[in-house]
């Protein structure tokens, strides 16, 4: 469980970790603020991409496969976007980050799928809770 809930947060902060540095890429790239803020825009959008696509395939597909795959797509992605040469590359890079970041959407739901509780759910999703609060209430 532990590792599920390091997974969570490691994985949903990936998407916000940008925005502070966002001045030191455009100086980086010799972009101004209106081309860098595409960086930040893209990774929401990925998000938002990668929840509407990728998260409904947790019904049809083993959410496990689905948790690997992501991730691995974040490491190369992260890489990618580590690596990148020009702007673009950094902005398509972190719309790619966005999509893989979704993947705590598959996680929270194995949380009660692996209590040792299996008769009793609810618990298991009560302990969830306080951990997974401090992300939902972090950007209130």
């Amino acid at each position: 469980m532990l590792v599920l809930a390091l997974l969570v947060f490691s994985t949903a902060g990936t998407i916000h970790f940008q925005t502070p540095l966002l001045g030191q890429i455009g100086a980086e790239f010799r972009a101004g603020p209106a081309a860098t803020g595409w960086i930040a825009t893209l990774t929401f959008a990925g998000f938002f991409a990668g929840t509407l696509f990728l998260v409904p395939l947790g019904d049809r597909v083993d959410k496990r496969r689905l948790i690997i795959g992501q991730t691995g797509g974040l490491i190369v992605a992260l890489l990618a976007m580590a690596a990148a040469p020009t702007l673009p590359l950094a902005a398509a890079a972190s719309f790619m980050i966005g999509v893989c970041c979704g993947l705590s959407q598959h996680v929270v739901p194995l949380w009660p799928q692996n209590s040792p509780r299996q008769a009793n759910a609810g618990a298991s999703s009560a302990r969830c809770f306080p951990a997974c609060s401090p992300a939902c209430c972090s950007r209130a």
